[in-house]
């Protein structure tokens, strides 16, 4: 079919189209092509845009029999020519997002209650009834990262040992070795000992079940940018690696956990601070801090919030009239669930350097908590 059968309009659109591809192949195989074909290639692309630009219309018909004709010898087409496109796609689409990871927006899981109320982290449920339908299970696990399990030994034994592990950031396990038979738990080793009570050396009864239920914690993107730009805020929440601090370093590896975690909590107290409890509040300076309003809110005990408190064993602030002076580069965080909270109150300030960002938003699951944090 003759370009001249359809409108002007339609004529260019496919001369750039051709225009395009021209160009994309000539880029992809120009180190492989003969000198001669480059130069060809070279002058055709010249006069299909000199041909596009005067809007030529005879001139892009001369040109699209010879650019088809010279397409059909250099760049033959391939049955795999859209599964090539499709896979560039999709690389490229996995560039961008590490690269909005690593510089932008990090996803992180709340992997404990000490944000409670604020912000929810994984809880496991002792059941004594069966899982509902598979409906309701697949519904609550798409809106509310709801999902059920149990542990099962029909023949006994005793647990010989539980090795935490993950399939992406989003999917934690843990296997528990029951005398050689591993049953394996949608959910991180702490919360399985903390909330279901399973324990290395236990013994596990012949023909028991224990049912549970398992919500994940809030999932939240962390603005890694805005610390680029300005310090930390006293009453945001931030993200922070627990390098170098040796109390939660000491009890990750008692649980066989080596490395650095990511930790969440508020940020109560910024360089020069002076900072003291009187429960249920947080003094700075001498006086309740009440801005922002996050601080209220913790003081207000209700709607789950307990206000500041004075743990046993806590090495900073054990007393009302104990103060603490914040140094250069130092913050103090606090969850605040502060009596559920292993935080600065146990290992002291974090440093500026393993800061990594803000909590952003709740993206999922879709309960009362999603949105931005506050």
């Amino acid at each position: 079919m003759s370009w001249f059968s359809n409108s002007k309009a339609e004529a260019l659109r496919e001369a750039r189209e051709m225009a395009f591809a021209l160009r994309k192949n000539y880029i992809y195989s120009r180190d492989i092509l003969a000198s001669k074909d480059v130069t060809v290639i070279q002058e055709q692309m010249e006069a299909l845009e000199k041909a596009i630009e005067d809007k030529d219309l005879p001139a892009l018909e001369k040109l699209k029999k010879e650019i088809l004709k010279l397409g059909g010898r250099l760049f033959p087409s391939s049955p795999w020519d859209g599964w090539r496109e499709n896979v560039e796609v999709f690389v490229v689409a996995i560039v961008i997002a590490l690269g909005v990871r690593s510089y932008f927006l990090q996803p992180f899981k709340i992997p404990t209650g000490s944000m409670q109320p604020t912000l929810n982290g994984v809880q496991i449920v002792v059941r004594q009834e069966p899982p509902p339908s598979w409906p309701v299970r697949i519904f609550e696990m798409i809106a509310l990262g709801r999902t059920y399990g149990s542990v099962e030994s029909h023949q006994g034994g005793v647990i010989n040992s539980m090795r935490g592990g993950s399939i992406t950031p989003w999917f934690e396990y843990t296997d528990v070795d029951i005398s050689g038979r591993t049953v394996r738990i949608w959910a991180n080793q702490q919360a399985v000992q903390r909330d279901i009570g399973l324990r290395v050396r236990d013994s596990v009864p012949a023909g028991s079940r224990l049912n549970f239920r398992i919500d994940t914690g809030d999932q939240v993107l962390v603005n890694k940018v805005v610390y680029n730009f300005r310090k930390p805020e006293r009453g945001e929440v931030f993200v922070f690696r627990t390098t170098g601090i040796r109390y939660i370093e000491d009890q990750l590896r008692s649980s066989g956990i080596e490395g650095s975690q990511f930790y969440i909590k508020r940020c109560v107290g910024v360089p020069g601070d002076v900072l003291s409890i009187d429960p249920p509040y947080l003094k700075v300076n001498g006086s309740i801090i009440r801005k922002p309003e996050a601080f209220e809110r913790i003081y207000s005990l209700k709607d789950g919030y307990r206000g500041y408190g004075i743990l046993p064993r806590q090495e900073w602030l054990q007393t009302a009239q104990q103060t603490l002076t914040l140094a250069p580069d130092n913050y103090w965080a606090m969850g605040d669930n502060s009596y559920h909270s292993s935080d600065s109150r146990f290992w002291g300030p974090v440093v500026r350097s393993n800061l990594v960002g803000t909590g952003l938003m709740v993206y999922w699951p879709f309960t009362s908590h999603w949105g931005l944090i506050r």
